[in-house]
């Protein structure tokens, strides 16, 4: 007579039939790889019956019934959870009740990012409808400005050339202006910034003032996040000077709140940016002379007010233009 399982404890796993070892694999697969919950699990993954406890799955009745696990489909919108491969960008629209972290934990990724990302503070409440851009893992995103090379943005984030491209499938090391870089395990704004920060003090010679006026933010923190240049208020329609001679890279609106933006590039890895502009006067890859002018004072982008913003970056990191100004 074939030996019966005592009927206190579980039956034995080899006693379970096929299709129920088979979802029993992928729950445990979707917790470990997910980092998920019962909770988690079954509110999105699967149909749970009577035989699963908050702690585990109990084993099933012994006349090996697999209605209390059905696989199903996951709900529309709604990610894999820990999927693995290559980094990837998605857009989440957020239902009634979503956190920055349980959006965290669905998509693989933490809130330090996920706030850093779409420029939130981690505890700010979310709205249903909002729409959130999420990287499928603990990272940043860089968006590629004139001037800026592989090499300046991994020195600058610490993160390897190498897995920079790996993350974004790049053949080779050159860039294109307005390219989104993901950057994997790059740290957010509060540690990125002081590593800025650390070099402010640095002076890079050869500037003059681009226009006449008084610096009204300074360089550094600013509402919570990096400040990366200085601004300086004037007449809306002052002229904008090049504070240094150099060529043209980029003329024209530029995204992230920049509005109008001349970028200048002076050689040596060295860059110079004039944001906010009501309008430009020169065109990409043309020569300029320290003291021609580049445009005018405006109120473009995200701006209170005319003024200039003005930047000095070193290798694409923003240094104190203060330092550098006689």
């Amino acid at each position: 007579m074939a030996e019966q399982p005592e009927t206190g404890g579980p039956a034995p796993r080899a006693n379970l039939p096929p299709v129920t070892r088979v979802a029993l694999a992928v729950w445990v697969a979707l917790c470990l790889v997910g980092g998920a919950t019962v909770g988690s699990v079954t509110g999105r993954f699967i149909q749970a019956g009577p035989h699963m406890t908050g702690s585990g799955i109990q084993a099933p009745p012994l006349d090996h019934s697999i209605a209390h696990l059905r696989m199903v489909e996951p709900r529309p919108g709604e990610p894999v959870m820990g999927t693995p491969g290559t980094p990837e960008i998605t857009t989440y629209t957020v239902k009634q009740g979503d956190t920055l972290w349980e959006i965290a934990r669905m998509h693989g990724t933490d809130v330090e990012s996920l706030a850093a990302i779409n420029d939130i503070a981690a505890r700010e409440y979310l709205q249903p409808g909002q729409r959130v851009t999420v990287l499928s893992t603990p990272g940043l995103l860089c968006k590629v400005g004139p001037g800026d090379t592989l090499w300046g943005i991994s020195s600058t984030h610490g993160i390897p050339v190498n897995e920079i491209m790996e993350a974004n499938r790049l053949e080779s090391s050159t860039l294109a202006v307005g390219q989104v870089l993901i950057l994997p395990g790059a740290k957010p704004a509060a540690v990125v910034t002081a590593r800025a920060a650390s070099l402010s003090s640095q002076a890079v010679p050869g500037f003059a003032w681009p226009l006449n006026g008084r610096i009204t933010s300074p360089f550094g923190r600013r509402w919570g996040r990096m400040h990366e240049g200085i601004d300086i208020a004037a007449a809306h329609g002052t002229e904008v000077k090049a504070a240094r001679a150099g060529v043209v890279t980029f003329a024209g609106w530029y995204g992230g709140g920049y509005g109008n933006t001349v970028f200048l590039d002076h050689g040596n890895g060295i860059t110079s940016v004039y944001a906010h502009l009501s309008r430009v006067s020169v065109n990409r890859d043309s020569s300029v002379l320290q003291g021609q002018a580049l445009g005018s004072v405006g109120s473009t982008g995200f701006a209170f007010g005319p003024h200039l913003h003005f930047e000095i970056r070193v290798n694409g990191v923003p240094q104190d233009p203060a330092s550098s100004l006689p």
